[in-house]
């Protein structure tokens, strides 16, 4: 409606002014070169209007005469970037297919007609990298990183590069420099964190999860978790060159996870070994009550140094009855009461786990008790029944289980996910995986040296197990074929004394002697 009244409006306002013409009528006079030329009024300005266009038309046709070249060179180049965004599409949707001869083909022409484009060069590692060509890979990587528009891109892509090749050293110095220019750049700050856990160095991982916190990539509680682990970590290594500074780490570990059993099992043993029994039952309690572990119970035991084996009872005792514990707990009152030569106490502690399906070492513990009560064949029984019960806990983490607390992952290098809990059964090809993963920690810890402790080696490794080993593996060379990169990276181990095998066949009065430095 608002254009038809404009229209009319229009109309109307031109009839009225060739009316007004109309009505005053006039000659246009014009006099050059001695020549007269006359015209009516209306004529005349019809006239210069006619001109007017006409000298718009002819700007017109010479301003497109003149840029005709440039827009050749625009259609030229918009056809080119058509090609190359179809060749890209059709190169992204043909390396998810799997098709390489495709999208190395699309790859070509993108990378020809979208040279400054990203995705292009993205698209060209994708192929090299589906094509197994890893020089070509770093070569796209490292173009990507001479752009600042690139260079995290690059930056990445020559990181994982790294990683695959187990080269840790420049794979540290890649991500070192991504969090330079990023520092809440999560990719780099996790893998700078993996891998200073990997080479042990605690310090460092302490301030990337402080930066991690800061940066906002993890929430608190996570941050403290990690932390802990970390700290843990570094208070096992010092224990027994610097027990002050280990102290204070384990006990700041302990405050930020209570419930991390390693932290409160260092602490106590430093505690123990400085004569300090009642701070070192405290940290146990507190630890026991969120999560019971036998290893708590025995250092509990061990508090106090010279306790004869019915005092090391009734310290159990106390700790079992007034906080339970499970199994844990049942299976720590019982060592101590065999240790203590009190059979009937230890039968009765046991009894509430051996009516449906015991678990192994309850059967070993029976079987002890049926050879205290002189029942050989009850002991043969029980041993028997041992060998087909379910397995015991163990620290379990990625497949992977150990008879100690580890604070990385061989299999992820990840931080803090060690667990204790009954392992799964795992798969023959994970098995069959596992010995480069040993190669590799024994030759870390082959070049370490044993240090003297307040505590005895025994005491220690009684409260800390051994080296991690996958189960049904032995310690045999790993198989020729074992993938490279496991062997390259160093595993974080924990200096604490392995059990020998023959020590876990002795008798509980046999433990209690090795647990407070004894022959």
């Amino acid at each position: 409606m608002i254009r038809f009244i404009l229209r009319f409006a229009l109309v109307a306002a031109i009839a009225g002014l060739i009316a007004w013409f109309a009505d005053r009528p006039g000659v246009v006079r014009i006099d050059w070169l001695d020549q007269r030329i006359e015209a009516p009024l209306v004529l005349a300005v019809l006239g210069l209007f006619i001109a007017f266009v006409a000298s718009l038309w002819l700007i017109g046709l010479v301003r497109r005469t003149f840029k005709a070249p440039r827009a050749l060179s625009h259609a030229v180049r918009a056809r080119r970037t058509r090609l190359g965004y179809e060749s890209l599409s059709r190169g992204m949707i043909a390396i998810g297919a799997g098709d390489v001869q495709s999208a190395r083909r699309h790859a070509q022409i993108a990378g020809r007609y979208l040279a400054d484009e990203p995705l292009a060069r993205v698209l060209e590692a994708q192929t090299a990298q589906a094509s197994g060509d890893s020089r070509r890979v770093s070569r796209v990587f490292e173009a990507m990183t001479q752009e600042d528009g690139t260079k995290l891109l690059g930056l990445r892509g020559l990181f994982n590069v790294a990683r695959q090749k187990g080269d840790l050293v420049r794979a540290s110095k890649i991500a070192a420099e991504a969090l330079r220019l990023n520092p809440g750049l999560p990719w780099a700050s996790n893998a700078t964190l993996m891998i200073q856990s990997v080479e042990r160095n605690w310090t460092g991982a302490a301030e990337t999860l402080a930066a991690q916190r800061k940066a906002g990539l993890i929430d608190q509680q996570t941050a403290n978790k990690k932390l802990a682990v970390v700290l843990t970590a570094q208070a096992i290594e010092k224990e027994r060159v610097a027990p002050q500074d280990a102290l204070q780490w384990s006990l700041r570990a302990h405050r930020l996870d209570s419930s991390l059993i390693p932290a409160a099992l260092a602490a106590a043993r430093i505690h123990a070994g400085q004569g300090q029994a009642r701070k070192a039952a405290r940290v146990i309690e507190r630890t026991y009550s969120l999560n019971p572990h036998i290893d708590l119970v025995r250092v509990y035991a061990f508090q106090s140094h010279g306790a004869s084996p019915r005092e090391r009872l009734k310290r159990v005792e106390q700790l079992v009855h007034r906080l339970g514990g499970g199994e844990e707990g049942a299976v720590g009152l019982a060592e101590a009461a065999l240790a203590a030569h009190e059979i009937d106490r230890a039968k009765t502690a046991l009894a509430p786990f051996i009516e449906e399906r015991p678990r192994a070492r309850v059967c070993a513990l029976m079987a002890e008790i049926a050879e205290a009560q002189g029942d050989r064949g009850l002991a043969r029984e029980w041993l028997a029944r041992g060998m087909r019960a379910p397995a015991d806990p163990k620290w379990t983490a990625d497949g992977l289980i150990s008879e100690q607390w580890q604070p990385v992952s061989p299999a992820s290098r990840e931080l803090g996910v060690f667990q204790w809990k009954v392992p799964v059964e795992r798969l023959g090809l994970e098995t069959a995986q596992a010995p480069a993963l040993l190669s590799a920690q024994e030759a870390v810890e082959a070049v370490e040296e044993p240090v003297s402790s307040p505590l005895s080696d025994e005491a220690i490794g009684a409260s800390r197990g051994v080296k991690p080993q996958p189960a049904g593996e032995d310690k045999s060379e790993p198989p020729a074929n074992a993938p490279a990169e496991d062997v390259k990276l160093p595993l974080p181990d924990d200096p604490g004394t392995p059990r020998e095998e023959e020590d876990q066949s002795k008798a509980p009065d046999d433990w209690a002697r090795r647990l407070v430095g004894g022959s």
